[in-house]
């Protein structure tokens, strides 16, 4: 109501829904309102919605409560404990799901639920916000302490406390009463241990480690906490290092179920929580290890690795030695084709030059020595002969010619300083009358 006058706030108005489970008024006298879409804060004449996960959609709220901190909660069946901080909702716990809360003088939080009727204190839900992988402590009162039954009623208020320290709760069978002032805080911690490990359908011990064949096994792991004054409220919780990424709330059954645990050492590790809820946050560490195969040994890799690298090694040699061998034989063949060309000149060409000259030493010796023609004739031959000397000369420094008697016979000096003429002349006329070029 505003200036006498009733204002009907809807979806219109920034509403989440028009279906409103709760309108409550904080210390600093800002309104809010639960609906069954969201939390909506009042901001003027217009509702704001305030910003939820990602991930999540539309999700109804019931209660909405604020602490003697000052701090605004919200509750909700599917995101359980949110906290409102700059119009935002702050996931607290998700475990309980509360339908109502109060606070004791003590700063005990007492939560009404579904499931119960449970006590936490403000310090450790705060500690539940700031560390979520950090179990809450709370105590949970079912049918073993006097309750007809476990779900509250889901009216507003559902739960108060008298000023003489009694806790009123509706639940669906009747009012129940708690006296706070006869409930005793216990901080014991529980007795945790292995009871029996399974692997595929063989039991055994489990003594103080596990051993697991190499390949793949079906392992039960089965595990418990001993709380001889509340059993029925003890909570256990595992987590297999390498293997799951949060811890798991083990189920009635107390027994971890792994099918393709990794190769190496593992921490299997148990925490539960006593009879009051209190945790033992260190718990236990249950050895698991799984023996590899051959080929997934460390050794095995270093030797695969040194293998590959002097594979490489080799097969780089190789190439480098056919490299080196195809350019061996492009540069025989080509030695051969010289040789071959040198050997061609030799025989044919130079031998055929060998036999013109001397047919024209024979035509010169037929002229007079008064002649002018004789002298020109014999310069003419004096020139031939050295460079026929000297194309022998090249010659002989191919390998395949160096060492032939008949290259080493047919040279011939030039006239100068050829001795005994008359013989070398006469015995190269009668090899070339007789036919050999």
């Amino acid at each position: 109501m505003q200036n006498e006058h009733f204002h009907n706030y809807t979806t219109a108005d920034g509403l989440s829904s028009d279906r409103v489970i709760t309108v409550v008024q904080n210390r600093d006298g800002g309104i809010w309102a639960a609906t069954d879409a969201g939390v909506d804060h009042l901001l003027g004449d217009r509702f704001m919605s305030m910003r939820k996960g990602p991930a999540e959609g539309e999700i109804p709220y019931g209660p909405l409560k604020q602490d003697s901190f000052g701090n605004l909660y919200a509750f909700s069946s599917v995101n359980g404990v949110s906290r409102i901080q700059d119009n935002r909702l702050i996931s607290v716990n998700r475990a309980l799901q509360p339908a109502g809360m109060i606070e004791s003088r003590d700063h005990d939080f007492w939560v009404s639920g579904r499931d119960g009727i449970y006590r936490v204190a403000a310090r450790d839900l705060r500690r539940a916000e700031l560390d979520p992988d950090s179990p809450i402590d709370y105590i949970s009162y079912g049918p073993a302490d006097g309750l007809n039954t476990r779900e509250c009623t889901t009216g507003q208020p559902n739960i108060a406390i008298t000023p003489d320290d009694k806790l009123w709760v509706g639940t669906l069978k009747g009012l129940a009463m708690l006296d706070l002032r006869r409930q005793l805080k216990r901080d014991y911690k529980p007795t945790i241990l292995m009871e029996e490990v399974e692997v595929g359908k063989t039991k055994k011990n489990p003594g103080r480690e596990l051993v697991l064949e190499p390949g793949k096994a079906h392992v039960n792991l089965h595990f418990t906490a001993v709380d001889l004054a509340s059993p029925e409220n003890v909570r256990l919780q595992y987590r297999l290092d390498g293997v799951d990424a949060a811890w798991f709330n083990a189920d009635s059954t107390r027994t971890a179920t792994y099918t393709d645990i990794p190769v190496g050492v593992h921490a299997f590790h148990i925490r539960a929580s006593n009879g009051d809820g209190v945790w033992d946050r260190e718990g236990i560490v249950y050895s698991v290890t799984q023996k590899p195969f051959f080929y997934q040994t460390v050794t095995f890799r270093l030797a695969a690795l040194v293998a590959g690298v002097l594979l490489l090694i080799g097969l780089y040699q190789l190439r480098l030695r056919q490299a080196a061998a195809g350019l061996s034989a492009r540069l025989e063949e080509r030695l051969a084709e010289r040789e071959r060309i040198a050997r061609d000149l030799h025989d044919t060409l130079l031998q055929g030059f060998q036999g013109l000259i001397l047919r024209f030493h024979d035509a010169m010796m037929e002229i007079p020595e008064r002649e002018p023609a004789r002298h020109l004739m014999e310069t003419a031959l004096d020139r031939a002969d050295e460079v026929m000397a000297a194309t022998w000369q090249n010659l002989w420094r191919v390998p395949a010619l160096r060492w032939r008697p008949a290259a080493r016979s047919r040279f011939l000096w030039p006239r100068k300083v050829r001795p005994k003429r008359w013989i070398l002349w006469h015995w190269t006329k009668s090899t070339v009358s007789g036919g050999k070029r």
